[in-house]
């Protein structure tokens, strides 16, 4: 059995999809569920593999993943 729900459970996916509201969706008129889906996952690989953080010493979070796992 699963633990009790924790309000921190939610926080990174939380974090992400606000950050995605609010750079991307709260601009667009979307017309259909497939072009929402495309935005989406665009939006994904962009997040993943170009945008940079600074939480993650300014690199994508797909360059800091790789840069630890190969210090291992």
């Amino acid at each position: 059995m699963s633990r009790k729900g924790n309000c921190h459970d939610n926080a990174p996916g939380e974090t992400i999809f606000n950050l995605m509201k609010r750079e991307k969706l709260n601009r667009l008129k979307i017309g259909s569920l497939e072009e929402m889906k495309e935005i989406l996952k665009d939006y994904i690989y962009w997040f993943n593999n170009v945008r940079r953080s600074n939480k993650l010493k300014y690199t994508t979070p797909v360059k800091y993943r790789n840069r630890v796992l190969s210090n291992l």
